[in-house]
């Protein structure tokens, strides 16, 4: 989970962020970046996410192969 901007906790405030993310043969993501976002205030906490997470890799018939994907962060108070 992303870590939630402490100052848009306290006012309440919710959003989503749209990551194009490329992702290696190793499932590492080498490169991210924001392209969609409800509040630019979300954008570092969802780069900063996107970066600790592992992916399996995609693959092309039996060989691993690196891959650029959407990704949809959300933001949601509990």
């Amino acid at each position: 989970d992303p870590v939630y901007p402490a100052g848009l906790r306290t006012a309440g405030i919710e959003g989503d962020v749209v990551l194009e993310v490329l992702v290696s043969s190793d499932g590492k993501v080498l490169d991210a970046v924001v392209v969609e976002s409800s509040n630019q205030d979300f954008n570092q906490a969802a780069l900063d996410a996107i970066y600790k997470v592992g992916f399996e890799p995609a693959r092309q018939g039996k060989t691993a192969v690196a891959v650029r994907i959407r990704m949809p962060v959300k933001f949601r108070l509990k």
